[in-house]
């Protein structure tokens, strides 16, 4: 049972780019850049009321000064109590996915986007609040770069949807679940 799923809390989704051999796909390589992987982020937007990202996705993503997507609730996680975000409309947090997700109760979230880098994702593991995995499947190698797990979690994976797309993506989602 996952924690996440009560009535109060909202629903956490990861979703990931992967390639057939088993990396975090690199959009940057030629290979990915090939691809037209926007609508597989616009999915993600279209079924999210808010999003959380760790400080150096969020570090990545404001490179140009521009945040891209003005649109959502946003908090950004850090163990790092010493920094601001340039944003206004962004909410900096040193809390733990266990104590904000029943906080954004109050802004009626329901469906939140993580948009972490591993160390985040593997945390949401560990403290039992992913709820949801979505893998696009890209059909592309490049036969380096990281791998989407690091660290064996005692959680579980029921497959419950798979679609094939444009350019021979695979969407497949996930119900995860924990011993």
């Amino acid at each position: 049972m996952t924690v996440s799923s009560s009535a109060n809390i909202p629903k956490l989704s990861l979703h990931t780019l992967l390639t057939l051999d088993g990396y975090v796909a690199d959009p940057t390589r030629i290979e990915a850049a090939n691809l037209n992987i926007e609508p597989l982020s616009q999915y993600m937007l279209d079924r999210s009321d808010a999003l959380v990202l760790g400080r150096p996705t969020y570090l990545s993503l404001v490179d140009n000064g521009v945040w891209p997507y003005p649109n959502h609730l946003t908090y950004v996680l850090s163990r790092h109590k010493d920094w601001s975000l340039e944003q206004p409309q962004l909410h900096g947090s040193t809390e733990s996915l266990s104590t904000l997700l029943p906080q954004m109760t109050e802004h009626d979230i329901q469906n939140v986007w993580l948009m972490g880098g591993r160390r985040l994702v593997m945390a949401a593991l560990a403290e039992h609040q992913l709820d949801e995995l979505i893998i696009h499947l890209l059909p592309i190698t490049q036969s380096s770069g990281k791998p989407f797990f690091d660290q064996h979690h005692l959680s579980h994976f029921e497959l419950i949807h798979v679609e094939r797309l444009e350019q021979g993506i695979v969407r497949m989602q996930y119900h995860v679940s924990y011993d």
